[in-house]
């Protein structure tokens, strides 16, 4: 029995009215309660004398008794005769006229008189389907213009039907003011049926679909009498019963009479006995309307979870004897809580912390749990599990304890709940990658099958997934083809697994199967959440699987959601509403994680400051997005990603910061992370630092993971369809470069394995695709990098022999994404062959290529061949060979060999024919177009040379220096737009910076000290001052002019100082260059305010100088510069930075790698001067040990 939430006026409450039952019925088809359809409402004129009168002197609403004595008294019949209403009206029109009659009844209802009384706003805010009323007035139309809930369209006269739609408030008999004919006289009602047709099929339309019911009328009431007698005409026997509602006081002959009619009275009656006559309809009619208002079934989807169960909210908590009885009804509350679950797939978002609510209380409390009866533990155990399954809420911490009561066959009654969580138990193992429980719960569950043939589906997914986590795509093909179940739910999951395989037919096919029949399945049944939530989330994803050669349209019922969204949004079925909310999370955890990194603040006031950060956070789980993320794929059946859509992998990507780092479990998440074209993880999971700091088994997992992966999708890409199909090659190619990441870790032979494999990939048409060329080049020259410099050289020939773009028929848009190889052939692989016949071979074809390959092929074949000219691997005759078919290609505006890819200077270390003038060619500005490449290209020839070991070649003569350098020192920066899209900023710094190295090794050189002017040496000093970038070229200056050295040093040192990247790099030059010009006898000894300048950067660990100046230390050190208490000051220095260096404490910077490799240089230079420390030792002692092959090989490679 319902809650009475009305006013009660006599001992008598509605629930216990004898019509109890027909007001019931009518409350349920009012709000569409169950599979009742609706009610509509016939207002009539006993309704209207409830109006609000405008003042005292307003009449109240005639009835009918007043407007016959009205019309009687004009036609001049006694007043205490009565006559038929109707009749009485039709010889008013006869004796006096129409417009008389409608004169007169303006008359009795002066519309503007009345208010709509609270009755009127309280009809009209009901769910009515339709209210029809026979009254004149406007009464209800007013009180509905003013309601905020349901609105109504009003229907005057038949020409409004066509331009309205339900629900409307219908006007049947006319309407004031002009709304003619008023119905009132007999032969109005006679031919009723016939001039006012739609009226009629509109109210037999309504009552056969809806319930309807009549207030204001009295069973004698004429409109009653006739309406309810056309009703009876015109449906006979399928006309549904018709509810007349009132203080009726009917007489058990009255009643039957009615009920025979197929009306059913519902008296009102007893609820108003004993109060004031003239008040009891007005109260037994609010009463009705209260009811209704307060009696509205809550919708199945209006589920609230949460109160039940509660653990005692005291502190401390109660004695644990008092916890074990209050445990034994905690299942019961919640499985009250449980059948009363709508049966969404997935429990939305807002209800989740109800779930959440009081459940991990409970599960914490396990002493309380142990100690409870079995079955009371069985009971919680399904319960909680079923709780924590909805809400997708992890139960790894509990999974002892409940493997413990699923083990336990006394605690079970009914071992469907058992298997469930026994399922859970498995998908827990499973999230853990827990191997040994997975299989234990895999072998429990296949026990049980006989008994429970459901537990197929839920077993062959677990194990589905479990290879799919795990990059087990073999094993995920076989058992992808037995998922199945009758939830439309399983064609999804199908089609996700399908997806993950790169199969987008298939997937394809499965989801549309899925959708169709969640859509079948709720076209069946309307009313169910369960059938309606999946049709949501099929509707949802299948659509979206398009595969890269689907050019099919969309289905129509996949193009029009505009009439089931409403529905969707209403039951919390809408999946766009989920991923809204997913969003929201997301965004809160990631901006809490934020606020918890450490801060400094200034405040106005000199020297405070605020620290922010640290801060701690309660409630949900912070990880709980990225959590979700994987749990809605697995439950729905969702894809990561799939061909064109992207339903989790840019939320996984930016939620990955949020998860752990601590388990096998947690990489292979990673793993999917990135495998779905997510940078970010990768680069924070796989940089250099990250790589350094695993652990030597898990890199070899890693590896045994990522190759097996590799070598699946390689299979795969022989069925490759064009260009568009990237799904293998995309997954290819991360897989490929999370392993050239890791192979720095790895020894000699393993790193010789991935080469060699690499080596035989660039054959491999597989690896011929855009996608995957970067990914190839950096499993070469990153295994390279990984054997030990002295072993290199054998991998000379191999180098040679990678095919250029030409060789394997690459097609010319993909030439230039292909590697080349001379960016790996360094001088520790540059090593003469015992065997020249293969070396020899492959540079006479390397040639042949140089003057008939694609631009691409000619350049790349060009480089390799420089690289060996350099080291004096060509014979004369190759060499002659190389020159001319080099330059047989040349630019007609510069003169250089074209389609190279080269800057100009390299042409001058090469042979070339006599008609060249590379030298004459180089000073033109118009061989490069751009100023600054210009510029760094004249820079380049003597860093070039001197890179070489040979003498700088110098292009200019004296005048042409001096007018370069008077050019020079008037050039101003370009001015910078912001934003800075044509890259300005850095052309300046890179003019700046080449203008220093021309003036350093091309202009100065031309000059004997002495040569240039004062006034200009002052002009370049004040000039320098303001660029720093010019630096390099101050120790050449003092060699010209001695009288600079003093501010030469103070500029070179405020360059070491400067906070500025491009200012230190600079001033530290300059130092190199001072060194140099030293030890040749061109400049004085080195200044002992920069060797002070350059240990204080070292011991303070001042950025961003700090790593310049561990290079120049080095120099210094060799040079036999510094003292022994230099060396004392440079070795406190390196202990310092062995700690603050270790990898497992310090965040990535990009040069931190190096700086630990010039440690071990400068620990090592230090040693062979004859100075032993400890912490020079432990620097040392990182020699062949790192992780990072920088550090590991720092002193095998000449860095001279």
């Amino acid at each position: 029995m319902r809650k009475l939430l009305c006013r009660q006026v006599t001992s008598v409450t509605i629930n216990e009215l004898p019509d109890f039952a027909a007001i019931e019925q009518v409350n349920s088809a009012l709000w569409r309660a169950g599979r009742t359809r609706g009610a509509a409402v016939l207002v009539g004129a006993g309704f209207s004398r409830n109006a609000e009168r405008l003042h005292d002197g307003a009449p109240l609403p005639p009835d009918w008794w007043t407007l016959t004595k009205a019309l009687q008294t004009r036609l001049g019949y006694p007043a205490e005769d009565y006559k038929d209403p109707l009749r009485i009206a039709e010889e008013f029109i006869a004796n006096l006229g129409r417009s008389a009659l409608d004169s007169l009844l303006k008359e009795l209802v002066p519309d503007q008189q009345w208010l709509p009384s609270k009755l009127h706003r309280k009809l009209v805010s009901l769910k009515w389907v339709d209210i029809l009323t026979t009254n004149w007035d406007t009464l209800l139309e007013r009180a509905a213009s003013a309601n905020l809930g349901q609105s109504y369209d009003v229907v005057r006269c038949l020409e409004d039907l066509a331009t309205t739609r339900a629900p409307r408030i219908v006007k049947l008999h006319g309407s004031l003011p002009a709304n003619r004919p008023f119905i009132l006289s007999e032969e109005d009602y006679r031919t009723y049926p016939r001039r006012f047709a739609p009226f009629v099929n509109l109210v037999q339309q309504v009552l056969l679909e809806n319930e309807l019911c009549l207030v204001g009328f009295s069973g004698e009431d004429p409109n009653f009498l006739e309406w309810s007698g056309w009703i009876r005409d015109h449906l006979g026997v399928s006309a549904r019963r018709i509810y007349l509602v009132g203080v009726l006081n009917l007489r058990p002959a009255q009643r039957t009479l009615l009920e025979q009619r197929n009306i059913s009275p519902i008296d009102l009656g007893p609820l108003v006995d004993g109060i004031d006559p003239s008040r009891r309809h007005e109260t037994a009619l609010e009463l009705l309307l209260d009811y209704f208002h307060n009696n509205k079934p809550p919708a199945s989807w209006h589920w609230k979870a949460g109160k039940a169960g509660a653990l005692p909210q005291t502190y401390p908590l109660p004695p644990h004897e008092t916890l074990v009885e209050r445990l034994k009804t905690v299942p019961e509350e919640w499985l009250a809580e449980r059948q009363s679950y709508p049966g969404w797939a997935v429990c939305p978002q807002a209800l989740r912390d109800g779930l959440r609510q009081h459940t991990f209380e409970w599960l914490h409390q396990r002493s309380v749990i142990e100690s409870s009866e079995p079955k009371v533990r069985g009971r919680f155990a399904y319960e909680a599990v079923w709780r924590c399954e909805t809400g997708l809420f992890p139960i790894g911490h509990f999974s002892e304890l409940l493997g413990t009561i699923v083990e336990s066959s006394e605690c079970w009654t009914e071992m469907v709940q058992r298997d469930f969580v026994a399922v859970a138990l498995l998908r827990s193992a499973r999230s853990q990658r827990n191997e040994i429980a997975f299989q234990k719960w895999s072998n429990f569950l296949e026990a049980r099958q006989q008994f429970n043939p459901d537990l197929s589906s839920q077993l062959v997914y677990q194990k589905a997934l479990w290879a799919l986590e795990g990059l087990d795509f073999a094993d995920l093909e076989a058992l992808a083809t037995q998922v199945d179940g009758p939830d439309p739910l399983w064609n999804l999951k199908k089609a996700a697994l399908y997806a993950e395989l790169g199969d987008q037919t298939a997937a394809r096919a499965f989801a549309i199967a899925g959708y169709a029949k969640a859509r079948e399945q709720y076209l069946r049944d309307r009313d169910s959440i369960w059938a309606l939530s999946r049709f949501a989330w099929a509707k949802n994803i299948a659509p979206r699987y398009r595969g890269w050669d689907d050019t099919g349209e969309d289905t129509a019922e996949d193009k029009d959601s505009s009439s089931i969204d409403p529905l969707l949004h209403e039951t919390m079925c809408r999946p766009w509403d989920w991923f809204s909310d997913l969003d929201a999370g997301l965004r809160k955890s990631l901006s809490e994680l934020d606020q918890q990194l450490p801060i400094v603040e200034p405040r106005f006031d000199v020297g405070t400051y605020r620290q922010r950060g640290n801060v701690l956070f309660f409630g949900a789980w912070p990880a709980q997005p990225l959590f979700d993320c994987f749990s809605l794929s697995e439950t729905i059946g969702i894809p990561i990603r799939i061909d064109g859509e992207d339903f989790f992998a840019d939320r996984i990507g930016r939620a990955d910061r949020l998860g752990e780092v601590a388990d096998d479990s947690d990489f292979l998440r990673i793993i999917r992370t990135i495998q779905a074209d997510n940078e970010a993880p990768l680069e924070h999971h796989f940089g250099r630092l990250a790589v350094a700091r695993l652990s030597e088994q898990r890199i070899t997992w890693i590896l045994e993971v990522l190759t097996a992966a590799l070598r699946f999708g390689l299979e795969r890409l022989k069925h490759r369809k064009g260009w568009a199909d990237q799904f293998w090659s995309r997954r290819c190619a991360q897989y490929a470069e999370m392993i050239s990441r890791i192979v720095v870790r790895l020894d000699e032979s393993r790193a010789r394995d991935i080469f060699k494999a690499a080596i035989e990939y660039a054959h491999d048409p597989r690896w011929h695709w855009r996608e995957l060329c970067d990914a190839l080049g950096h499993l070469i020259e990153r295994s390279i990098s990984a054997i030990p410099p002295a072993n290199r050289g054998a991998l000379l020939t191999p180098l040679l022999y990678f095919p250029i773009p030409d060789e394997i028929g690459l097609p010319e848009h993909l030439q230039q994404e292909w590697p080349d190889a001379s960016a790996w052939l360094g001088k520790e692989v540059l090593i003469m062959p015992s065997d020249t016949n293969k070396l020899t071979e492959r540079i006479d074809t390397l040639i042949a290529r140089v003057k008939v390959g694609t631009s691409t092929s000619r350049a790349q074949a060009a480089n390799r061949l420089i690289r060996l000219h350099i080291d004096n691997f060509l014979n004369p005759g190759q060499t002659k060979s190389f020159s001319e078919t080099l330059w047989s290609r040349r630019s007609d505006v510069t003169g250089f060999p074209s389609e190279t890819s080269l800057y100009p200077h390299v042409f001058l270390n090469l042979p070339f024919p006599p008609d060249a003038t590379p030298f004459e060619s180089i000073k033109k500005s118009s061989a490069i177009t751009d100023y600054s490449e210009y510029v760094t290209t004249l820079a380049n020839v003597a860093k070039y040379s001197i890179m070489q070991g040979q003498a700088p070649k110098l292009l200019f003569s004296k005048e042409e220096g001096l007018a370069l350098l008077e050019k020079y020192l008037e050039w101003r920066p370009s001015q910078i737009a912001k934003p800075d899209i044509n890259r300005v900023a850095e052309k300046n710094q890179r003019t700046l910076q080449g203008m220093a190295v021309v003036i350093a090794d091309q202009i100065l050189p031309l000059y004997s000290p002495g040569e240039l002017s004062t006034e200009l040496i002052d002009q370049c000093l004040t000039h320098f001052a303001i660029h720093l970038e010019f630096s390099p070229l101050l120790p050449e200056l003092v060699r010209v002019s001695p009288t600079s050295h003093e501010p030469a040093i103070r500029l070179i040192l405020d360059a070491i100082l400067s906070n500025r990247q491009e200012a230190s790099w600079s001033g530290c030059n300059a130092a190199y260059r001072w060194i140099r010009g030293w030890k040749d006898g061109a400049l004085p000894e080195v200044p002992r305010s920069l060797v002070d300048g350059l240990l204080w950067i070292i011991e303070a660990r001042s950025e961003p100088g700090r790593h310049h100046a561990m290079l120049i230390a080095i120099h210094l050190t060799k040079s036999n510069i510094l003292s022994l208490k230099d060396f004392e000051r440079l070795s406190h220095a390196l202990g310092l930075a062995l700690k603050e260096t270790d990898y497992r404490h310090t965040r990535y910077t990009s040069r931190l790698t190096l700086f630990r490799a010039s440690c071990v240089r400068l620990a090592a230079a230090i040693r062979d001067a004859n100075f032993d420390s400890e912490e020079l030792r432990a620097w040392i002692a990182l020699d062949g040990k790192d992780p990072l092959p920088e550090v590991r090989y720092a002193l095998s490679i000449n860095i001279e």
